[in-house]
Parts: C-alpha cells; structure tokens; sequence
C-alpha cells in the first residue's frame, strides 16, 4: 500500500484529527485504574465499582478507556502509513517489552517459588509461561508452579489477557485498511452492532472456532465497539466530537432507567469523553517529557501487586503497607521499560520498515 495516495486522498482524516497532548496522562490514569481495581480483587475484596454501569469496576473502565483511545490514535496510524509500517510499529510498540516482563518474571518466580531450583526450572507450567509474550496465540495458563500457590487467585499477570483483543483489533484495522478509508470507517460502524449485542444478547463466553477458542465473545464486542468509536473519531473535529459526547451525555440521562441502553449510551460516552479529554485537556505537560509508561505499569502492576500483597499480608497495616511498595515498584519497573526497552524499539521502526518494505510486494492504494 503506498502512503502517499493515502495521504492526498484522505484529507479529513489529518485535518479533523490532531495527536493532542493528553494522551500519556490519561493512559497512565487508565492503567491505575486496574491496578487499584486488581489490588482489592488480589486481598479477597470486592472491586470499587461504578453503580451506574451494571457495577463495572474501575478497571474494567481503565480497559475501555485504553481501546477508546487506540482506536483514535492507531485508526490514522493504519491510513497514513503502509501496511507494513503500521503492523511493525505496533509490534515494537508491544512485543519487546512485553518479552522482557515475561522472562523477568519467569526469573522472579525461580526467587519466590516453593518449589527446588531444579524441579522449577524442568516444570512444563514454567515453560509454558513463554507463550504469555506470543499473546496471539496465547494458549497457556497464567500461572508459574510454586508461585503465588496459596493465594486466592495464583495468576502471575491477570492484566496481559486484554491485549490479544488490542491485537486482534490492530489486525482488522491492517486489513481494512488495504482495502482503503471507507472501509475502515464502515468496518468500525460494523464494530459499534457488538454494544447492542452485549446489551440486549449477552453471548456465550468463548468462541469455539480454533485459536478463537482463546477469546470471550462478549469482550470481543464490547473491546471492539469501544476501538471502534476510537477509529470513528479520526474524521471528527473538536465542534463535531463535542456534539456527540453532549448527545451521548443527553442519552444516558433518557435512558438512565434501561440497563441495556444506559450500558449502549455509557459506552459511547466513555469512548468520546477520553479521546476529547486525550485530545484537548493538555494534560502531559505535567509529565516528564517524552516519557510514556503506562504500557509498562500496565504489565508490571499486577504481579508487583502480588508480591506486596504477599510481602505484607501478616504485617500490621499491610494494606496500606503493601499498596505503596506496588505502586512503587510498578512505577520503577514502567519507568526502566520505558527507557530501556520500549523507546529503544521503536527508534528501530524506520530502520525494520525500510528492510522489510524493500523485500515485500507494492499493493496498489485505491481508496
């Protein structure tokens, strides 16, 4: 796919749809949102959850707001650029770092593990565990032997499972785009029918069609539904979005006594309210330049969580105790991602896309 065509014929899509400058915080505050969300799900406790949206958990909204924001950035992202470049940089974006948390954690395991050096070193789970970096097809359960044995819920890293529907959205994203911008925007038209679906049809959880088998079909729509107002909002300027998130806002006043069209309207509202606020509120300017570690803490928080809770769980006001000690070594572990890995990889995007782009076919562009 050439880019350029794209480019000239697709001029909205630029024009309506600036990056803004309060992205960062506003994924970072999505990220929190699960850690504290995970916390009181990790000690036993039931969730801090919102009472309007069926008792979803803070974390639960975190999630959204992430494919919401996603869709609108990553959307542009898949028509501007070609194929090729648009699925290496998301694999920088995600794979490297992802592959240092699974093997650091692997190495944290064999410190913390109930198990001899040896036995968990030959265990087939610890081997297993490698297949979390591969999240396409991740296969394996999210455990390590010997590792968080006697805790209510012995997951490693119970966060990582979302991003294979962030994945599976960037690949219809890539694919539609070949085809062009209208397909694009129509294909995430289509994703909007998955709120209804949810909202009127709750459907089985999983899906029985071979490594789909792997995926909820009621997350599948409601993640895609969200990305898909994220990818929408590329041909909305700032009058036009805001028109939308007062009409989705008026939507749930008049259906605030419908579960299922209040779930409809809340939705929306989420996903134009956090790309307005992404776009709009300048809110990285109280961040460290350049630094973006939401991803990392994303990753980091859950485990970290585990073991303060573990640390601290008999000590006098472990509670308090145990959640600064996570914060905070999220937060470290985020930050060393974030300039040791994850910057460094994708300085590396026009360096693999130039080699990859000279050995793969052109695919004429036609809008």
């Amino acid at each position: 796919m050439q880019t350029s065509g794209a480019e000239t014929q697709t001029p909205p899509v630029r024009a309506a749809r600036p990056r803004g400058d309060g992205f960062t915080v506003l994924r970072l505050l999505a990220a929190f949102l699960v850690f504290h969300s995970h916390f009181f799900a990790l000690r036993g406790d039931m969730e801090p959850s919102l009472p309007w949206t069926y008792g979803s958990t803070y974390g639960a909204e975190g999630v959204l707001v992430f494919f919401a924001i996603s869709g609108s950035l990553v959307g542009p992202s898949a028509l501007e650029r070609s194929t090729a470049d648009f699925l290496i940089s998301r694999f920088l974006r995600i794979e490297p770092a992802l592959i240092v948390c699974t093997l650091l954690l692997i190495v944290i395991g064999a410190v913390v593990t109930t198990l001899p050096p040896g036995a968990y070193a030959t265990h087939p789970d610890t081997w297993n565990f490698l297949n979390n970096a591969a999240i396409w097809i991740n296969t394996s359960r999210d455990t390590l032997p010997g590792v968080f044995a006697g805790r209510r819920f012995p997951d490693v890293d119970g966060s990582l499972w979302t991003l294979r529907y962030e994945v599976l959205c960037y690949g219809w994203l890539a694919a539609a785009s070949l085809i062009g911008p209208r397909t694009v925007r129509w294909g995430a038209i289509v994703a909007l029918v998955g709120l209804p679906i949810d909202a009127f049809f709750p459907p089985d959880r999983a899906l029985a069609i071979g490594l789909m088998s792997y995926y909820s079909k009621y997350y599948l729509f409601e993640f895609a539904a969200v990305f898909g107002i994220g990818v929408l909002t590329c041909w909305m300027d700032r009058q036009f979005l805001g028109r939308c998130l007062l009409a989705a806002t008026l939507l749930i006043a008049l259906c605030w006594h419908s579960d299922a069209f209040r779930f409809i309207a809340w939705h929306v509202f989420l996903a134009l309210a956090a790309v307005y606020v992404g776009r709009y509120a300048r809110l990285d300017r109280y961040l460290l330049s350049g630094a973006d570690i939401s991803y990392g803490f994303y990753i980091y928080a859950y485990p970290m969580t585990q073991l303060a809770q573990s640390w601290f769980k008999f000590v006098p006001h472990g509670r308090p105790i145990s959640y600064i000690v996570a914060l905070c070594m999220s937060i470290a572990l985020a930050t060393a991602s974030w300039f040791l890995i994850e910057q460094r990889a994708l300085g590396l995007k026009p360096r693999v896309s130039r080699w990859l782009e000279s050995r793969l076919p052109v695919i004429p562009f036609e809008p």
